[in-house]
């Protein structure tokens, strides 16, 4: 009997990522559960990541959604990208001191 090879979606790998993801920055580690606001959305995935990385060396927490999404179909609306509500305004005065 021939052997079946199962090849997973993208769409669900990238759910299963972006909620692994979200789990251990948010729920996860030590960090207090607070509510999770867009910062920002970009229609290019790159631009999204360089902000991303951008707050990440920061110590600011994020995570992207819809990222495969914008990838596959582009009318979604953007990349979004999250940070904790009490870290919006230190995310905000970072891309202004860097003048992104």
């Amino acid at each position: 009997m021939p052997q079946r090879i199962h090849v997973m979606n993208p769409m669900v790998i990238g759910f299963i990522k972006w909620y692994y993801t979200v789990t251990e920055i948010f729920l996860g580690k030590g960090f207090a559960l607070d509510k999770i606001v867009v910062f920002n959305t970009f229609l290019n995935v790159n631009e999204a990541h360089l902000v991303k990385g951008l707050l990440e060396s920061h110590g600011i927490k994020s995570f992207l959604f819809d990222e495969l999404a914008v990838t596959f179909v582009p009318l979604v609306g953007g990349v979004r990208l999250m940070v904790r509500e009490s870290d919006l305004a230190e995310a905000r005065q970072v891309l202004a001191r860097e003048g992104v």
